[in-house]
């Protein structure tokens, strides 16, 4: 399925490599073996209409590994759950991701296939596991994923975005090992390269903390209308979706969703877990519904909402605080009040 890696050189960026390298090592920035620092993942995905995990892009070159099999169409969900819901009110996916191993789980698989048509990997197609030392790839991660999804018709996303996380919360540019050395030309340099290794991907930028109107998503939101205006490939905006049910919803989720899609862009939710932050009681997965709820009727009423991924499938996937409990099934794969919250959203 992955047969060879091809290097397509990116001259603005090739000068600027060995002042990079000299920073740190550039996986590092991407959060690679040994690396502490601030992280700054760049990569791209190709469209809907492709089984496309086997290609990825990093600052300076694209690694484009193998060929896209062409299909006519995106897979359809093999079942009657949330993806075929979402199929009906005119979304591309409902998702979820794998987060270490969990499609070996036969229980995993079960509720997956019958629930979602789409899943993201979490971290074996990254810089640092497809590249763990410069110039020695290691794609056996990546592979075995595509395989499992192609078996079952599952849409796979190696990621979202050409550009991920470069705002500081108050809307400056993060530090980073592109953004120290060209600028905020780098934006606009990805986005082109991306362009450039796929004339038909679909190019995302994406960021935490944008669920509301703040100046996160203002600064977000102007840099895409910037690049817009100056004829930069830029297809979408994914917002990730990490909220916790112990604090309030953001009153502007949906106003938030509804300006970013008038700069003509695609809008995507990506990385979904609505945590409990405390001890789950009946009082706060009773919240966690209604949140879900909320998000999912926000992405609906959005015409250019075009899905939801979640971040995981049950509740052991991922850890943001002690308390995390943040997905649609709980650690023994039973379904929570959350799932009807999300179904209650999209029928709103």
């Amino acid at each position: 399925m992955i047969l060879s890696a091809k290097f397509l050189g990116l001259s603005a960026l090739a000068a600027a490599v060995p002042v990079a390298f000299a920073q740190s090592p550039a996986w590092g920035q991407c959060g690679g073996i040994g690396w502490t620092g601030a992280t700054v993942d760049i990569y791209y995905i190709p469209s809907e209409e492709k089984t496309f995990a086997d290609d990825s892009m990093t600052i300076g070159f694209i690694f484009r590994h193998g060929s896209p099999t062409s299909t006519s169409s995106s897979p359809q969900p093999t079942g009657s759950g949330l993806a075929a819901i979402g199929k009906s009110i005119g979304w591309k996916f409902v998702g979820g991701a794998d987060l270490g191993g969990k499609p070996n789980d036969q229980r995993f698989v079960s509720i997956f296939q019958s629930e979602y048509n789409m899943i993201t990997p979490q971290s074996n197609m990254k810089w640092d596991a497809t590249e763990p030392s410069r110039n020695v790839f290691n794609f056996g991660g990546a592979d075995q994923l595509v395989a499992w999804a192609q078996q079952r018709s599952i849409l796979v996303h190696d990621g979202w975005d050409v550009v991920n996380e470069i705002f500081n919360e108050d809307g400056t540019l993060r530090s980073s090992v592109f953004s120290n050395t060209l600028g905020e030309s780098f934006v606009e340099i990805a986005f082109r390269a991306a362009r450039a290794a796929d004339p038909d991907a679909k190019l995302y930028i994406s960021d935490y903390h944008i669920e509301e109107t703040n100046a996160k998503s203002a600064a977000l939101l102007n840099l895409v209308k910037k690049l817009k205006a100056q004829g930069i490939p830029i297809d979408g905006i994914s917002v990730q979706g990490h909220l916790s049910a112990a604090q309030a919803f953001p009153s502007t989720f949906q106003a938030n969703l509804a300006q970013f899609a008038a700069a003509g862009v695609e809008v995507a939710i990506t990385q979904v877990d609505i945590t409990t932050g405390t001890r789950p009681s009946q009082a706060i997965l009773e919240q966690q519904q209604k949140y879900y709820e909320m998000m999912f009727a926000a992405c609906k009423a959005v015409k250019a909402c075009v899905g939801i991924s979640m971040w995981g499938l049950e509740d052991t996937a991922v850890r943001r605080s002690t308390y995390s409990s943040g997905q649609l099934w709980d650690s023994n794969y039973n379904k929570k009040p959350a799932y009807d919250g999300a179904v209650a959203g999209m029928l709103s």
